[in-house]
């Protein structure tokens, strides 16, 4: 997270009694001034200094001056006057909905140290009050022994274990004590389940699969434990893709399961059994299970998904008549199921490719009708159905459907607009002509007082996050989302988020609010909510890492937006690392190449670096695929391996080799960045603002 402040890129210049300016002018007051002073006076050691200028301070921030003045103070040896200090200001209060705030935290933690100088207990009791980590876990068991409390240490001890079982302290007890130690430490059942759904939580797999198994042996066969014992050594398993012993785990689970009688576990264990058995291909496996599942619990939503798992691996197996039988028994057995619209898509598509022009029809005609189509899934149906009508002459019923998709800027929006070019190009000059006036419309700013509830706490984090102190900033102003209540407050608590840094937070709020704007045809007053939803942080970094692979700065952005959120410090279970989520391997590839040298790791959650080595390894997808930004990005998704047994052999029209790719992934990953980057150029480049998308995929001519 970055110390400053920083606008969000895309956006007017900030207004009067604006958001931006809100955000920008939130450090002109005297009280603010006070607390800067202090804050030099501390990166100097002052401690007087910290005193003069932070004690007189009266203003919102009055907790924060209050930890900085006990801290100089205790730093003098005036620990009581620390701690009298402390007690005497109210510290500010987490919000309504935010449970965690790190002002608080610190107010009660140096609290808790400076009591604990006296009377330890006292001190590792105030320390508890706070959420448990493995720090204030192990110096809270340090207080407890040092006042003769072994009872209460030891139970810390096991609390470490239990409840914080990622945290670097409870991993290196976890390795001095040994498993048996451990499970001894532990003592009961209860903690020891305690520890192992954290272990999956954090991703620890091994530790726990290996501890479950062991438990396993202990459990009473009889006790439901035993049930969910199974189904997470099973899952940690899976996430190992170690599938065989996983499937073994989840077959035990599952009959064991149904033998105790608990439905939920049962379901759960033999859905993610299927799904192990998908990847490991087993036709009759995953047929058996999906009837396993229907005759237990006729109508659970899970019946269906064990039946689209069966017929996806018939599909891959090349069983086509066996996978279009289930996707329609799929329809006909679950009519409101999920995987309804998918398994119907399936079906259509067979029908398109066998020119079965009518069957098509009905299918597509299904999708649209039905309520449980996802926006993509109706994107689809309507491009291909309009496809139909203008193969059919019927330009009337195919112009309206053409136009809902292209002024609902989809991924089949911008695929109709590049394919249509030619065949029909007075309604895409007239359709771009809209799309330019809604995006150049004249938006009003986002005026400070649309923060509503929120509007003191986004002043109160500008100017922490001008002190140095983001997770403090951050904490104050989500506590405040909850109270939000109407359009106008939730846009602009999105741009004041942007603007002060929290890139990932303001992303996820639009997207959380996705269905309250994204509703169909955009309109003028709906601009403001996609320059919010895209919006360009880390634009500099970008953009000079583009440049140097000499890609569009805006592919690059879409990329990362889908990637990460435009989260610097993200790291998937996997281990993909920052903006561009590369993978360790392959950033120590991409920095041999540019750099010439040796990667440290650690470095990847730099945001320049990072998108440099991934602009490098893009552009290196576009050089082996002929600059096509579709195979680039399924080469960046799957490896260029994969993206290569992705060109076939004679030509394939663009719009029906997407629909097409085996790995449905890798499918939705074309899909996905492609409109983020459709919606990119769109809205901020002026002089080529809709993307080129290929004609065709493969053929004699392309490289091997």
């Amino acid at each position: 997270m970055v110390a400053g402040l920083a606008l969000m890129g895309g956006v007017a210049e900030a207004a009067p009694d604006s958001v931006l300016q809100w955000v920008r002018t939130a450090t002109l007051s005297e009280g603010f001034t006070q607390l800067q002073r202090a804050k030099l006076a501390r990166d100097q050691d002052d401690f007087q200094g910290v005193i003069d200028a932070a004690k007189p301070h009266t203003g919102p921030l009055k907790p924060l001056a209050a930890v900085w003045v006990a801290q100089a103070l205790a730093a003098q040896g005036e620990h009581e006057g620390a701690l009298r200090v402390l007690n005497k200001v109210q510290s500010w209060s987490p919000g309504c909905d935010e449970p965690r705030h790190r002002g608080l935290e610190a107010h009660v933690e140096l609290a808790a140290r400076l009591e604990a100088r006296t009377n330890p207990v006292a001190g590792a009791e105030r320390l508890l009050i706070l959420p448990t980590t493995g720090e204030r876990l192990v110096q809270a068991e340090q207080w407890f022994k040092s006042a003769g409390r072994g009872d209460a240490a030891k139970a810390l001890q096991a609390r470490l274990l239990a409840h914080v079982p990622g945290a670097p302290q409870a991993r290196s007890r976890a390795e001095a004590l040994g498993p048996e130690g451990v499970a001894k430490l532990l003592k009961t059942t209860e903690n020891r389940m305690q520890r192992l759904r954290n272990l999956l939580a954090d991703h620890l797999n091994a530790q726990a699969a290996a501890e479950a198994k062991a438990l396993l042996k202990v459990v009473p066969r009889d006790d439901l434990l035993s049930c969910e014992l199974g189904y997470i050594e099973g899952k940690a398993l899976r996430k190992m893709r170690r599938y065989r012993p996983a499937q073994r785990a989840l077959e035990a689970a599952r009959k064991r399961c149904a033998r105790l009688k608990d439905t939920t576990f049962t379901l759960r264990v033999a859905l993610l059994e299927a799904r192990v058995r998908s990847i490991r291909g087993q036709v009759k496996g995953t047929r058996l299970l999906a009837d396993w599942i229907q005759r237990r619990s006729p109508g659970h939503r899970y019946a269906d998904d064990a039946l689209f798992l069966h017929a996806e691996v018939l599909q891959r197996r090349g069983d086509t008549k066996g996978a279009l039988a289930a996707y329609q028994r799929l329809i006909e057995q679950f009519p409101k199921a999920d995987f309804g619209p998918t398994a119907r898509w399936r079906l259509a598509l067979a029908a398109l490719l066998a020119g079965e022009k009518s069957a098509v029809r009905s299918h597509l005609d299904q999708i649209l009708k039905g309520s449980s189509a996802r926006p993509a899934e109706r994107h689809r149906a309507q491009y291909w159905r309009a496809r139909l009508a203008l193969d059919a002459k019927d330009e009337v019923a195919a112009k309206a459907g053409f136009e809902q998709l292209v002024l609902d800027p989809n991924f089949y929006g911008w695929l109709a607009l590049d394919r249509l070019a030619t065949r029909k190009p007075a309604w895409v000059k007239g359709w771009k002509r809209q799309l330019l006036a809604l995006r150049d419309s004249a938006s009003v700013p986002l005026a400070a007082e649309d923060l509503g509830p929120s509007r003191q706490a986004v002043r109160h984090a500008a100017q922490l996050v001008a002190l140095g102190l983001p997770d403090w900033a951050l904490d104050v102003v989500q506590a405040q989302s909850c109270a939000l209540k109407t359009t106008a407050e939730r846009r602009a608590l999105a741009q004041a988020l942007d603007a002060l840094g929290f890139h990932p937070e303001a992303q996820m709020q639009m997207r959380a609010a996705q269905p309250q704007w994204r509703t169909g045809v955009v309109g003028a007053d709906d601009i403001v909510d996609w320059r919010l939803a895209y919006s360009r942080p880390y634009i500099e970094e970008l953009s000079a890492a583009a440049q140097a692979e000499r890609l569009d700065p805006l592919f690059l952005t879409a990329l990362s937006r889908e990637e990460s959120t435009f989260d610097p410090n993200i790291v998937s279970w996997a281990g993909a690392t920052g903006l561009a989520q590369l993978m360790p391997g392959t950033a120590i590839g991409a920095y041999a190449d540019v750099f010439k040298g040796r990667l440290k790791p650690e470095r990847l959650t730099e945001p320049a670096l990072n998108l440099r080595l991934g602009a490098h390894v893009l552009a290196q997808g576009l050089r082996s695929f002929r600059r096509v930004e579709p195979l680039a990005l399924a080469a960046y998704n799957g490896g260029p391996g994969l993206a290569r047994r992705f060109v076939p052999k004679e030509a394939v029209d663009f719009d029906l080799w997407v629909e097409t790719l085996s790995v449905k992934e890798t499918r939705r990953y074309v899909r996905r960045v492609s409109e983020t980057w459709g919606i990119y150029r769109w809205l901020y480049d002026l002089e080529r603002p809709f993307i080129d998308l290929p004609n065709f995929i493969g053929g004699p001519d392309w490289p091997g």
